[in-house]
């Protein structure tokens, strides 16, 4: 019986993590969003923003660990695949904008098509928070 209600609390622990977690990036996403569609899209406010979302996804990461006590394995994969989606275009981002490139057109496709992918996978931010909130009671 012990062993449950601790295992429960675990669970709710991890949940509540990635919940918290996914909420802050939520909110660095938005602003992003907002920087991104004025001006410079790949100035240095919107890469300062990419590299706050990105240390999101490092609180993520050092904790990962804590997300096998999520009991539901089909959230906790959901939950990982969506870190890894949202991972890889953030850092494409951070690497290419410290390349200097002698194509300047190429450079701004190459970031511009990174970062539709990067919106694209947080559609799904909302709908996790939800489910981890869920999770976590």
């Amino acid at each position: 019986m012990a062993a449950r209600v601790e295992q429960r609390r675990r669970a709710r622990f991890a949940a509540t993590i990635g919940h918290e977690v996914l909420t802050s990036l939520r909110h660095v996403v938005a602003t992003l969003n907002e920087v991104h569609d004025r001006g410079d899209p790949f100035g240095r406010l919107t890469m300062r923003l990419i590299r706050s979302a990105r240390r999101e996804i490092e609180l993520y990461e050092r904790n990962r660990e804590a997300m096998f006590d999520i009991g539901d394995t089909d959230l906790r994969f959901r939950l990982h695949d969506l870190m890894i989606r949202l991972a890889i275009p953030l850092d494409f981002l951070i690497d290419e904008s410290q390349v200097i490139d002698t194509d300047p057109i190429r450079r701004a496709t190459v970031m511009a098509e990174s970062f539709e992918i990067f919106r694209q996978h947080c559609g799904e931010i909302s709908p996790m928070i939800d489910m981890l909130r869920i999770e976590a009671k």
